[in-house]
């Protein structure tokens, strides 16, 4: 064997021994992970070990923490002297904290180079972003995830906050960084979607009155509860937190809404960080009344409050507003919140059948989680029994649809939003009869058949052109589809 031989077999053998010690230590992070997370009944836990040679920390992480189901290890490289966790690293001594935030060691700068690049940067006006970003038919999930900070300043500025609430630049370029990475990399309730709902919000303020309805500390509550709304949401839902009994429901199942309260929780922790305020040129009374608005209207994201509070909003629709009641300005904000929160029904067909794919990969992650902890899944959290086209209709026709009549029926300009939801409705009714007639097995749990482009086209074929028409002239004839 000559020498090149001989070094490539060494280098292979390198190769090789480096992969198996990789993945007997991913398994031993693994096996040490679930031992301590049955030791101390947590829900999350990370294994941190340090690499000398490099200075840094690898942290080992398993992604499916639920019995019977493939489990996947994360490594992730960090520096080991930034944050808390390098904090323990480089002193031996043990931390126990409640809220990290508050700990002089938590890693706030999320690349202060970027804090400084984006207060410095011009603003855009929307326009520039796209043409047709002040239109309802803007799909905000196409603005590239790189920009939506840039896009979120220029709703900051075009609807006047900055200049009239004096909010410093820098300190909205660090709340808004904050608020991206409070969010988790769940299938949905993400930063994407937390973007699209500012925006739809920005487009309420924008093209309705609301300046009739709504004082400006009101307007500004709701846009900035819409980028907060979901912070560090989990992927499941209020009732899963409940029954699994977690951390979340321990704090907070006796007042309800338990998600809802974390994500008000959560706002609050990021603007209590120094220089993350972008209230703090407002009065002590001005502020209290921010975060009164802003902790309403984020409980008000729970469906099951906003059902709770429709019968007010049907009865503002029928008798008039009024501007001097309290209630008619709180049921307003709440009835706008869950319109710009489910906004995303509101996009053309073809975009909110593929955020359709988003949700129900989100709903299934949960069922599967349900299942293999020896629970039967909720019907539309349950891969093996959901009818997508029919789980969509239906919620259409008890949520979504009642809602934006409400909107257009106070704010004509919006007929539109609800001529678009409801071309969607049809879209979905033709979906599922088509499904039944020819692809009977795809029409329960196949995903995949959401980005079908040949069935997506057939149906845009024979429903046709979206057709504006008011609430008071949609007839829905289509209930029996299943």
């Amino acid at each position: 064997m000559n020498m090149k031989s001989a070094n490539l077999l060494t280098l292979y053998r390198s190769a090789v021994m480096k992969k198996k010690i990789k993945k007997d230590m991913s398994i031993l992070a693994m096996n040490i992970i679930k031992e301590a997370k049955r030791l101390v009944q947590c829900e999350i836990c990370v294994l941190f070990v340090i690499d000398k040679e490099n200075t840094e920390m690898i942290a080992y992480a398993v992604e499916n923490e639920v019995l019977d189901l493939p489990d996947v290890v994360n490594e992730t490289r960090l520096p080991q002297n930034k944050g808390i966790i390098g904090a323990v690293a480089n002193s031996a001594n043990l931390v126990c904290l409640a809220n990290p935030m508050d700990n002089p060691n938590y890693d706030k700068t999320i690349a202060e180079e970027d804090v400084l690049r984006l207060s410095l940067c011009n603003i855009p006006r929307p326009s520039a972003l796209s043409e047709e970003f002040c239109k309802f038919s803007f799909i905000p999930r196409s603005i590239p995830i790189h920009d939506t900070i840039v896009a979120c300043m220029s709703m900051f500025d075009d609807l006047g906050f900055i200049q009239k609430y004096r909010i410093k630049r820098k300190t909205l370029s660090r709340f808004l960084l904050l608020v991206e990475k409070g969010y988790r990399d769940v299938p949905y309730h993400n930063w994407s979607h937390a973007f699209a709902v500012a925006h739809f919000c920005y487009l309420l303020l924008k093209l309705l009155p609301l300046n009739k309805y709504l004082t400006d500390l009101e307007r500004l509550s709701l846009f900035v509860a819409c980028l907060c709304h979901d912070i560090d949401h989990r992927g499941t839902t209020n009732s899963f937190q409940v029954q699994s009994k977690t951390m979340l429901a321990q704090l907070y199942s006796s007042e309800g809404s338990v998600l809802e309260r974390h994500h008000f929780a959560q706002t609050m922790c990021i603007l209590n960080i120094e220089n993350c305020n972008i209230f703090d040129a407002l009065t002590a009374q001005e502020y209290q009344r921010v975060l009164d608005n802003m902790r309403d209207v984020i409980l008000a994201t729970d469906i099951a409050q906003h059902l709770r509070l429709r019968k007010g909003m049907e009865q503002i629709a029928a008798d008039g507003y009024k501007f001097e009641s309290k209630n008619d300005h709180y049921l307003i904000s709440c009835l706008m919140i869950t319109a710009c929160d489910l906004s995303d029904q509101t996009k053309k067909w073809s975009a909110s059948k593929h955020i359709a794919g988003q949700i129900y990969a989100e709903f299934f992650s949960q069922g599967d989680l349900e299942r293999a902890m020896g629970n039967t899944p909720n019907l539309m959290m349950d891969r093996e029994r959901a009818c997508i086209p029919k789980l969509q209709i239906d919620f259409l026709d008890t949520i979504a649809l009642p809602c934006y009549k409400l909107l257009s029926k106070l704010f004509a300009d919006s007929q539109t939003v609800y001529a678009t939801i409801y071309h969607s409705r049809r879209c979905w009714v033709m979906l599922h009869k088509i499904l039944r007639q020819t692809h009977s097995s795809h029409s329960k749990c196949n995903l995949d058949v959401l980005h079908d482009k040949d069935l997506e086209d057939e149906v845009l074929r024979v429903v046709g052109p979206v057709e504006i028409l008011s609430p008071d002239e949609v007839i829905l004839t289509e209930k029996e589809i299943c």
